[in-house]
């Protein structure tokens, strides 16, 4: 299995290119 830090770290990197918002807003919503 992947970790799912790993996982969450690119989804976060992607989320953050495409909305241009801070990654702690996106944080919760996706944790």
């Amino acid at each position: 299995r992947f970790s799912p830090d790993d996982k969450y770290s690119r989804q976060r990197v992607l989320l953050k290119k495409r909305f241009g918002l801070l990654p702690t807003q996106q944080a919760p919503l996706k944790y």
